[in-house]
């Protein structure tokens, strides 16, 4: 199989498995959503530390681990140095790191505490308006010019924010704060990827916020893995948090690699709407026609500034 289909095949794998990340949480969701968030920071470290260190040396590994057990100490100490030296090459951008790694963990927050409050519709919204933000911040932050077209995709945005504040009688805080730190946390990343690896990136991401979460998990109790209170099905759940947080993303990291951004631009529709049908058939979420002419406007700014890309790469081409 072409490298260019298994790349697409990865990319659709990764926004499939975003979308159905709602399910994940539900099974989850015996624990707090503090505590889910914590303990995906905290498993995801590791399964980075052992994917970015340990792939290429994986049968060193377990020959030293089986037969000699003292050399494997040596070995995990190598590893360390190796992982501090990589701090040392990123530390022009730790502090940017810093600020990716909080805006994912409030969006990560934000998205858990949705699900387990019946409200997957509005996470779908935000995740359809986050590039229309990204295009905002774009103009905000990078001084990017915005076609008339691009112009008329926000003022539709800004109009379905305004119908669902005047309707519920509420800002649509779940869905502004899931789209501003997506974007936010797209933008700056957008800024320091250049010369960067993705994976790397995440792993120092969440080995910054690794020690915080232990700290937090400490102090407010957490007694899932020291009662008897939890399931053992319960409890791997939680331990797969790690995983299932790792694995799309190795994907899409491995995608991006051979496909270009107009492609990862469509598909990456994938994640909301399958949230989107989740959320309306199988969680049967209230869905009225003012909803419908909400998710009209920010699909018609979408599809607005989708043609309008493809249109000028076609150019482009020509």
């Amino acid at each position: 199989m072409p490298s260019h289909h298994t790349s697409l095949i990865k990319g659709i794998s990764a926004f499939v498995l975003w979308g159905l990340f709602p399910v994940y949480f539900k099974l989850v969701s015996a624990v707090s959503p503090l505590e889910v968030l914590l303990y995906r920071i905290i498993f995801s470290f590791p399964f980075m530390f052992l994917y970015i260190f340990f792939r290429k040396n994986i049968n060193k590994a377990l020959y030293l681990l089986i037969r000699r057990p003292k050399a494997f100490i040596g070995f995990i100490n190598k590893l360390a140095h190796q992982f501090y030296e990589t701090l040392v090459v990123y530390k022009s951008s730790l502090i940017l790191l810093f600020i990716t790694g909080f805006l994912i963990t409030v969006n990560w927050f934000v998205f858990i505490a949705a699900v387990y409050v019946d409200r997957i519709l509005e996470t779908s919204l935000g995740y359809f308006i986050s590039p229309l933000l990204t295009i905002l911040g774009s103009l905000v932050f990078f001084n990017e010019k915005l076609s008339r077209i691009k112009q008329i995709a926000l003022g539709m945005t800004a109009c379905a924010v305004l119908i669902k504040a005047i309707h519920y009688g509420a800002f649509p805080f779940i869905a502004i704060m899931l789209a501003g730190t997506f974007s936010g946390y797209g933008l700056i990343k957008k800024h320091i990827q250049k010369s960067r690896n993705a994976s790397v990136m995440f792993m120092i991401e969440t080995s910054l916020f690794f020690p915080i979460s232990l700290i937090v998990l400490y102090f407010i109790g957490s007694g899932i893995f020291t009662t008897t209170e939890h399931s053992h099905s319960l409890k791997l759940l939680v331990i797969g948090l790690g995983i299932v947080t790792v694995v799309p993303l190795l994907l899409f990291n491995q995608a991006v690699q051979q496909l270009d951004m107009s492609r990862i631009g469509f598909i990456q529709y994938l994640t909301p709407s399958i949230s989107f049908i989740l959320a309306i058939s199988f969680y049967k979420e209230p869905f009225t026609l003012r909803d419908l002419m909400i998710f009209m406007l920010i699909w018609t700014a979408l599809f607005l500034v989708g043609f309008e890309d493809y249109h000028r790469r076609r150019k482009q081409k020509a």
